[in-house]
């Protein structure tokens, strides 16, 4: 799937403003880590099953009059998961087209403002912990852009294109 997880120079639900920028080094911090930012189903920590999948790539991202934290993601796809199959159906259904994340703020401020926008907090640096689809988030702009299931993407492959073992056995799979 493909998403905007955050959208930025708007003020969501709890009064924030995510600004350009806030991610960048948090982003910095995973790739060097070499870890995948985890995909987590509506923020639900209490049960393992709720860890979906993994983040492939990341970045902040213009599309369109939008920018915020795009990101290319990928659900687990073991039958044993069944929150990560339902997840991925309701997704592909556009019937769960909203985005979320967890962060703490390392850098901020409350700005009063006498724009359209009001007073809001600013959130200028954020540490990133997981981002996931939830049923409505606190920022209403975040958004599903694409969702495709394994059977769509081996559709997509030309004829006669080389895969690698990997990606082949994936595919039966």
């Amino acid at each position: 799937f493909e998403a905007f997880v955050s959208v930025m120079g708007n003020k969501d639900s709890y009064g924030d403003v995510v600004m350009p920028g806030a991610f960048d080094d948090t982003l910095a911090e995973w790739a060097a880590s070499g870890n995948p930012i985890p995909v987590v189903w509506s923020h639900g920590y209490s049960s393992v099953d709720n860890h979906i999948g993994v983040v492939l790539e990341a970045a902040q991202k213009t599309v369109g009059d939008k920018t915020g934290l795009w990101v290319k993601g990928q659900l687990d796809t073991d039958p044993e998961d069944r929150v990560a199959l339902k997840v991925g159906k309701l997704m592909r259904g556009k019937r769960l087209t909203q985005f979320s994340f967890s962060y703490d703020v390392t850098e901020g401020a409350y700005v009063k403002s006498q724009t359209e926008l009001g007073d809001y907090y600013e959130l200028r640096k954020l540490k990133l912990y997981e981002v996931g689809p939830t049923l409505i988030g606190a920022n209403s702009e975040t958004e599903l852009l694409a969702a495709k299931a394994l059977r769509d993407i081996a559709a997509d492959i030309k004829a006669g294109r080389t895969i690698s073992a990997k990606n082949e056995e994936l595919l039966r799979t």
